[in-house]
């Protein structure tokens, strides 16, 4: 069972829940329940933000497991501007990751050690496979061999994906829905024309990037997508009708 635990994280001074497939906040406005869901939504996402990170950066900037987070974290904006500010989300019994701040207001984050032991273990196989793909890249190769090396570099990465899911014990990805429809709707449009999409913030610049992706799955109007389903009963019944007589 997952859980989280806040102390004096923005509005929310002390909070502590089991995090499960339903969960309802009740509150005024400003009493942290955005705070509370966006905290939840950083910790599941953590671990597809640290296996692309791996894949994206340079080894030099790949100093270990605690500097990743602390670059993680930094570019979803999380500040922990007060003292006695903590943030610990355990993903299960021995694995569990607290982020708080120190006297200087710096983070300060401690990795449980079962799951740094798994974390850098699956870092150092990421590493060892990027010195052997640059490796292979670099020798003269035919176009087959290029496209060889490609397929392998896919399902090496599906395979790292299955792994930190397991390390984590979490297999879906999570994603935060901003408030205002008709306000992310138009931004969802613009996003295209925006210069620089890395000025929006993690969650906003998420959710609008994973609605394009299912726009292209949605395309269809409402009557056309009922005529394909009485397309595909009718074959079904005919499909069926065959099968007997054979």
């Amino acid at each position: 069972m997952q859980r989280i635990s806040i102390e004096n994280f923005g509005s929310v001074k002390k909070f502590e829940a089991d995090v499960t497939d339903i969960m309802l906040l009740i509150g005024p406005q400003a009493s942290g329940k955005s705070t509370i869901s966006k905290s939840i939504v950083l910790f599941k996402s953590l671990k597809d933000e640290i296996l692309n990170y791996i894949y994206i950066n340079a080894f030099e900037n790949l100093l270990s497991l605690n500097y990743i987070i602390r670059k993680i974290l930094t570019y979803f904006e999380i500040q922990l501007d007060h003292e006695g500010s903590s943030v610990k989300y355990q993903y299960s019994n021995k694995k569990y990751i607290t982020v708080s701040s120190s006297e200087t207001y710096n983070l300060e984050i401690k990795i449980s050690s079962t799951l740094e032991q798994e974390l850098n273990l699956l870092i150092t196989e990421i590493l060892n496979y990027k010195i052997i793909f640059q490796e292979q890249q670099n020798k003269f190769k035919s176009l087959e061999e290029l496209r060889e090396i490609e397929s392998d570099k896919r399902l090496q990465f599906k395979n790292f994906k299955s792994r930190i899911d397991q390390i984590f014990e979490e297999k879906h990805s999570s994603v935060f829905i901003p408030a205002g429809r008709s306000l992310m709707s138009t931004l969802t449009d613009q996003l295209q024309e925006i210069k620089n999409p890395d000025t929006l913030d993690y969650f906003t610049k998420s959710f609008v990037e994973r609605i394009n992706l299912l726009k292209t799955y949605f395309t269809d109007d409402l009557n056309t997508l009922i005529q394909n389903k009485d397309i595909a009963l009718n074959l079904g019944d005919d499909l069926s009708r065959l099968l007997k007589k054979i």
